[in-house]
């Protein structure tokens, strides 16, 4: 049945059948587009974080992927499996925009972007899912099913930023995947450099800044140990005492580190060192092991408790935002008519 059938040519009529049509086939456009440019945001302003952590950064990209998923986990939801395809497809593209700045392309690149097109379609799955068993439209329960995969999402996107943080680009995302440089002892090594320059940063540990070189270290013990002597010595003494000092920590740090010491190293360097040197002396086997072992008790509390921050804060806040687009008649609550099979006596 064309417009003017269904007007019976009243021009009036016409022009509000499309206006209303026109309408509605923007409206699932509009929210497409609020949450790719507001998780856009999120990805950029957590790249930012990484690179150069600072309280600002950080706290507007959480407030930016809160705000992005409250408002994907309604559209997800109401809109069809196509226009939602369309929508994950350039949410993945925009959440790696900074990987695409920087010109990282490789195979393993192309497979994350695909798990999390996955990760997407089976919020989108698991949500309608839920919401096709219910019978009265309960949001809080269609919502819980989808969290997880947000929450998987996002400490992939963050986890690749780290990576291209703290390690060369060469060396991860440039890398293919038959080469066999990747190993668990490479992000062993990384991982344990990258925490002591965190560390040296913040000068967590008393006395030792773990930023100076080892001359620096060494000076600094002899400083508070002369300083602690009960009598004053003369500047001959001072200066034979501090010689000899000098001599026996180097000699001690060069024997704990098994390598020739200049005193130029930086500390974390040599701390690194000393737990690397550490670690390769136990066989391949108990390493993957213990690699294998720390990886999966590290990453399950991550997730578990990433997963209930992003609960507590996305379920009252998507809650919010489903009332307001209700409001805004962006979204309608549809009754549809449901048949089911029974089993009954003749």
């Amino acid at each position: 049945m064309d417009v003017f059938t269904q007007t019976n040519g009243n021009f009036a009529k016409i022009y509000q059948l499309v206006k209303d049509s026109n309408d509605r086939s923007g409206k699932p456009l509009i929210l497409g587009v609020l949450v790719v440019a507001i998780l856009s945001l999120a990805s950029l302003f957590s790249f930012e974080c990484v690179l150069e952590p600072n309280w600002s950064s950080g706290v507007l990209a959480i407030m930016f992927w809160m705000l992005g998923y409250a408002i994907l986990i309604n559209f997800l939801v109401a809109a069809s499996y196509k226009v939602n395809l369309i929508v994950i497809v350039a949410l993945t593209l925009v959440l790696f925009l900074p990987i695409f700045f920087l010109k990282y392309f490789s195979i393993l690149l192309l497979l994350l972007l695909l798990g999390t097109i996955l990760l997407f379609w089976c919020s989108t799955v698991a949500m309608k899912k839920q919401m096709q068993l219910l019978i009265k439209l309960n949001w809080f329960q269609i919502a819980k099913k989808g969290i997880i995969f947000y929450t998987l999402i996002f400490l992939l996107t963050i986890g690749i930023f780290i990576q291209i943080r703290y390690f060369p680009k060469d060396e991860f995302l440039n890398t293919n995947l038959n080469e066999t440089q990747i190993t668990l002892g490479f992000y062993f090594e990384r991982l344990i450099k990258a925490l002591l320059e965190q560390l040296a940063k913040i000068k967590i540990i008393p006395g030792i800044n773990l930023a100076g070189t080892v001359d620096e270290l060494i000076n600094d013990n002899i400083i508070r140990q002369i300083k602690s002597l009960p009598v004053p010595l003369s500047a001959t003494k001072q200066a034979a005492l501090e010689q000899e000092l000098r001599t026996q920590s180097r000699q001690s740090l060069e024997k704990l580190t098994g390598q020739k010491l200049e005193g130029k190293e930086k500390v974390s360097d040599v701390i690194a060192n000393i737990i690397l040197s550490k670690w390769k002396s136990f066989p391949p086997s108990t390493t993957t092991i213990i690699s294998v072992l720390a990886f999966i008790f590290l990453i399950i509390p991550i997730v578990t408790i990433v997963n209930l921050v992003f609960s507590l804060l996305l379920i009252p806040l998507g809650w919010l935002i489903f009332r307001i687009l209700l409001g805004l008649k962006l979204l309608k609550i549809k009754k549809i008519p449901l048949e089911k099979e029974i089993l009954a006596l003749n």
